[in-house]
């Protein structure tokens, strides 16, 4: 779209969860980050639009319960999640821009952050993507992108059971 800039990150929970700060942004400026596991299911948004906006989330792996969730820490501090169904994933992010917004857009962007956390719960790991086999040699874009996804699979089932034996 020529009104939108995107950006993107492929996230593996494998070893760590991830720490995502959503700046404040002002009425009138849109962006949405959209969550999909690696069969292309949007599972979760936080943004503007929705009640999941500006602040300081951990996204990790919870199998069951996934989506956006609000708890208490120890200290009866607030504490936003972004509850995982897989291990592997892809952040995709959109900002819309118009000829007045752009620089600020600019800023919002530089002002969001994404990085590596240790993980609360050490036991839910799992394979990582440095372990997979990213060259397939001569196949066709399909069939590489099929090879890639029946490495996936082990370790990141499709959340309806029912898709489970077409996915295998």
């Amino acid at each position: 779209n020529a009104d939108t800039l995107y950006g993107n990150v492929i996230y593996d929970l494998s070893q760590d969860d991830v720490a995502i700060t959503l700046p404040d942004i002002p009425d009138g400026t849109f962006c949405l980050f959209s969550f999909y596991d690696p069969f292309g299911d949007n599972w979760a948004n936080i943004g503007t639009g929705n009640s999941a906006g500006a602040g300081e989330y951990r996204l990790r792996i919870r199998r069951t319960d996934y989506g956006v969730e609000s708890a208490k820490d120890m200290s009866g501090s607030d504490v936003n999640y972004i509850n995982s169904p897989s291990l592997h994933g892809i952040l995709l992010i959109r900002w819309l821009v118009n000829s007045t917004n752009l620089d600020a857009v600019h800023a919002h962007q530089d002002a969001t952050k994404v990085e590596g956390v240790p993980k609360e719960n050490r036991s839910l790991r799992g394979t990582s993507l440095s372990m997979f086999n990213w060259n397939l040699g001569n196949s066709t874009p399909a069939e590489h992108v099929l090879n890639l996804l029946a490495q996936f699979a082990p370790s990141n089932a499709p959340e309806d059971t029912e898709d489970a034996e077409r996915v295998d």
